[in-house]
């Protein structure tokens, strides 16, 4: 009899004790994962992280908090060094990874450990944190792109290639009125030249190249530019 009486009263002391156990105030798992899909497996992870914290798992929060790192390191490859069509593949793989080894069993620990009505966090302070920092990341792509579209980008063959192009669009011009005044053509109709390929630098701004007329000859030429100014030899 006394030993039911002990098992009751303890009985009742868990009961009393679990109803007094503040319920922690909770992200939805299942919801940063779905938004981590929009913004960045880091959004989730900063999340998951702080629940983790909160649910009194250190270890695990910080497991969560160094799934961040590639959410940084993503944007700065999109900037400087990857296409962006590559760092949208990576980016995927990224989120596929990170949900598989850390965002669903983040769900199932808060599913399987934690009352159904548990108490949930506001989302305003985390999605306006996203929104601004992806605004900040496309502005930055798109500054990123315009600038390379106006300095030719970073690949200094396409930036040479940009040269040449315009030197070669110049001396087409230079190259026709060279024949009209000094090519011989007293009794005909001076040729047009109708386009100009360089073929190859000597020194630096000083080219050999091709001149194609208008009769379908080919006329050697040199290119030479220096301080901004354009000269141009026929070899008649």
């Amino acid at each position: 009899m006394d030993q039911a009486n002990d098992h009751q009263s303890n009985d009742q002391e868990a009961t009393a004790q679990t109803e007094n156990t503040p319920i922690p105030e909770l992200w939805t798992p299942s919801a940063a994962a779905c938004l981590s899909f929009v913004f960045s497996p880091a959004f989730g992870a900063c999340l998951n992280g702080l629940n983790w914290m909160t649910l009194g798992k250190p270890a695990l929060a910080k497991r969560s908090f160094l799934w961040m790192i590639p959410g940084f390191v993503l944007p700065f490859l999109a900037l400087f060094l990857l296409p962006t069509e590559a760092v949208g593949l990576l980016t995927l793989g990224y989120f596929l990874v990170w949900y598989l080894a850390e965002a669903k069993d983040h769900i199932a620990y808060v599913r399987e450990n934690v009352a159904p009505d548990y108490p949930r966090r506001s989302w305003v302070l985390p999605l306006s944190c996203a929104l601004v920092a992806l605004a900040l990341l496309v502005f930055s792509i798109g500054a990123m792109a315009e600038w390379s579209k106006g300095t030719g980008g970073s690949d200094p063959t396409r930036q040479t290639q940009s040269v040449e192009e315009s030197l070669e669009e110049q001396a087409v011009g230079m190259v026709t009125k060279i024949l009209a005044s000094d090519g011989g053509y007293a009794y005909s109709r001076a040729p047009k030249c109708i386009r100009v390929k360089i073929t190859e630098e000597i020194v630096d701004g000083f080219y050999r190249a091709t001149a194609t007329l208008d009769t379908g000859r080919d006329l050697p030429i040199t290119i030479e530019s220096k301080d901004g100014t354009i000269h141009v030899r026929t070899e008649l």
